[in-house]
């Protein structure tokens, strides 16, 4: 699509020819007589007003329909060429902006910041905002993935979170990114939703989920565990047999 600058939409509203006057359309006294009373036209009236008149206001309104499209359309076509240069001044404020010059120990510490203004931060959801952080751009993403305590939180809750293998790959990197350090450990019965059973986790993808956490039992400052139904009890009881003796 063609873009049209303000001078070119200036300069076609000007040579547009403007539509005829009211008094253009009156053409003669008696039908100046005929808008200011009610007495019946003659024929000869009718006949202008029929075969005259009416055919030259409809006319101007097709120019002025033609028109009011036609400024529509260069109306349409400056609002994306608006959204056009709106990105670029974005792209360009951004290359200067501030976060750019930011040293990594200082963005390091706004994202600690960030997460701290949480009372609570599940490093296994996804959609939480330690991922989010990490999707910004590479830069952002190497300093969220340099900060273990950014991954060190998880709660893990059944059986939502038991169901797929993406599941325990998910675990499997947040206990990556951990790097080794402290973890607080959260197992849960998801209750948002009482009529599906927690027997319907995939019992495998569960006890693979439990075997990986269990392998990290060294690192566990907090560990808590919370079910209002029993979850699948057979895996449950693998993780009660082998709870290390050492408080946690």
């Amino acid at each position: 699509m063609q873009h049209v600058t303000m001078h070119q939409l200036w300069c076609f509203i000007q040579t547009e020819s403007s539509p005829h006057h009211e008094e253009e359309y009156q053409g003669s006294v008696f039908l100046e007589r005929l808008r200011t009373s009610n007495f019946p036209a003659t024929d000869e009236e009718i006949s202008h007003v029929r075969h005259t008149i009416l055919p030259t206001v409809s006319d101007d309104i097709s120019s002025i329909e033609s028109k009011v499209a036609s400024l529509r359309e260069v109306i349409r076509s400056m609002g994306e060429e608006r959204e056009r240069l709106v990105n670029i001044q974005k792209r360009y404020n951004n290359l200067i902006s501030l976060h750019r010059a930011l040293p990594s120990e200082i963005l390091s510490e706004v994202f600690l910041y960030t997460l701290a203004s949480y009372s609570y931060s599940n490093a296994f959801d996804a959609s939480g905002t330690i991922w989010q952080l990490s999707h910004v751009c590479q830069r952002w993403r190497n300093v969220a993935l340099s900060l273990h305590s950014f991954w060190s939180t998880m709660e893990i809750r059944f059986p939502k979170a038991a169901q797929q293998e993406a599941d325990v790959q998910r675990l499997e990197t947040v206990l990556q990114r951990s790097l080794q350090g402290p973890l607080d450990v959260f197992l849960s019965e998801d209750l948002s939703d009482r009529r599906t059973p927690t027997g319907s986790s995939n019992p495998l993808i569960l006890k693979r989920m439990l075997d990986v956490i269990f392998a990290e039992s060294h690192r566990w400052r907090k560990a808590r565990v919370s079910f209002a139904r029993g979850v699948g009890i057979h895996s449950m009881r693998h993780f009660i047999t082998d709870f290390p003796a050492s408080s946690h």
